[in-house]
Order: structure tokens, then C-alpha cells, then sequence
């Protein structure tokens, strides 16, 4: 069976594809999907219209249904054909046009440019155009200290992409921040307010003397 992806209130086809790999014709073939929302609750039945089949053809069995909530769905379509039963199933998404504030940057560190990244994902079954992101940071007395905006992107139905803005910070204290992250797609927006920090450095491991012994002593063994 096949049920492809759809938006909200758009129609979705179901094609049941049928062999006849008997020695004789199938007189009736009939299909029936049951419907099931995102919970596993059955929601909806629908039927195909009903053909013969001649033996060794392929016969394809349609109807649609028209969804009115986004969320993954599953159909199981039972096939009567000539009072014997085949079934099979498919998952299906139903998209709202929504792309979702996944993932960011959460440490920056002093005295440079730092890449502000933001990961998105959509949840939209076609191409969204000229995403972008607006981030405005502020101290913990609402002050505004910066304003970045990232280039525009393309993200595709069902797609992630990350989204990069350059922060360039030379005079700021070390700390918490809040960023106001404001995804702009197709007249609509997302937004996230989340803290942030500045550090001294970023992500520098330290080797202790131990490890160090322990490093000398690998390699004497291996020696």
C-alpha cells in the first residue's frame, strides 16, 4: 500500500496494489483502510472502489481521506478478495506548516567571534524558503547587548538545518544571558527565549599528572 505524506486539510491517496497469483480470476476485490491518529485510537474507515482481477495482473485499489490534525498516522488496509482476507499497513505524516527551535548554542566563548548556531526542523510537508533567525541577547537587567541575524535558507519538507549567526564578543562579562531566538518562515514565526553563557574558554581538556603517568606507562608497556 501506498500512502504518501500530506499538510493539513490536504487530501491523501491510498493505492492498494494487488497481484492475482492464482491460477484463477479474482471475481470481487474490495479494500478497507482503518485509520489511526498519533494515539493508536482508530479514527477513520474508508473503502476502495471494488474489481476484478485476471490472473497473473496487477490491479490497483484507490480512495483518500482528508486529515484536519498534524501527527504521524497508520493505516491498515484488509483486501477481501473472492471471501479470502490479505492485509498490510502503512505509516503516513500529516504536516502543519511549523518549523521547530530543536537545538542552539549554549556556550560562547570571551574576547572572540563565536558562531551561534541554531538547529531547526520542519514540520511541513513542502519546501519552505528564506528561513532565517533573529537573536536578541540581553543581560539579567533586560539591557540589550547584541542583535544578530543569520542568512536566509531553504529547508526541506520534514528537513533540519542549522541556522549560524557570528557573535562577536570582546567587552562582555562573563555570565548568563538571555537569547530571544526568533525564527521568521512564510509570514509566520517561532520563538524561543533560552540562556546562554560566556566562559573564559570553551571545552579544553585537561590532562592531570596522573594521566600523564598513566600515558608514560602505556607506552613503556607497549615498548
Amino acid at each position: 500500500m501506498d500512502a504518501t505524506d500530506v499538510n493539513v486539510d490536504e487530501s491523501i491517496n491510498f493505492v492498494i496494489s494487488v497481484t492475482n497469483l492464482g491460477e484463477q480470476d479474482v471475481v470481487r476485490a474490495k479494500g478497507t483502510i482503518e485509520i489511526y491518529n498519533p494515539a493508536d485510537e482508530k479514527i477513520a474507515t474508508v473503502y476502495t472502489e471494488e474489481k476484478s482481477i485476471k490472473t497473473t495482473i496487477t490491479e490497483k485499489l484507490y480512495t483518500q481521506w482528508k486529515p484536519d490534525e498534524e501527527g504521524e498516522y497508520k493505516a491498515i488496509a484488509t483486501v477481501n478478495y473472492d471471501g479470502k482476507i490479505a492485509k498490510t499497513e502503512k505509516t503516513f505524516r500529516v504536516g502543519i506548516l511549523l518549523i521547530k527551535i530543536i537545538d542552539y548554542t549554549k556556550k560562547f566563548q570571551k574576547a572572540t567571534k563565536n558562531s551561534f548556531d541554531i538547529e531547526i526542523k520542519s514540520e511541513w510537508n513542502e519546501k519552505i524558503s528564506n528561513v532565517y533567525a533573529n537573536i536578541l541577547i540581553s543581560d539579567e537587567n533586560d539591557i540589550e547587548i547584541a542583535n544578530i541575524k543569520t542568512p536566509s535558507e531553504d529547508v526541506d519538507p520534514w528537513g533540519k538545518k542549522i541556522l549560524t549567526a557570528l557573535w562577536d564578543i570582546e567587552d562582555l562579562s562573563l555570565g548568563t544571558y538571555n537569547a530571544n531566538i526568533t525564527l521568521y518562515y512564510a509570514d509566520k514565526t517561532t520563538e524561543k527565549i533560552v540562556e546562554v553563557g560566556i566562559v573564559k574558554e570553551l571545552g579544553k581538556i585537561k590532562i592531570s599528572s596522573t594521566m600523564i603517568y598513566i600515558i608514560i606507562a602505556i607506552c613503556i608497556i607497549l615498548v
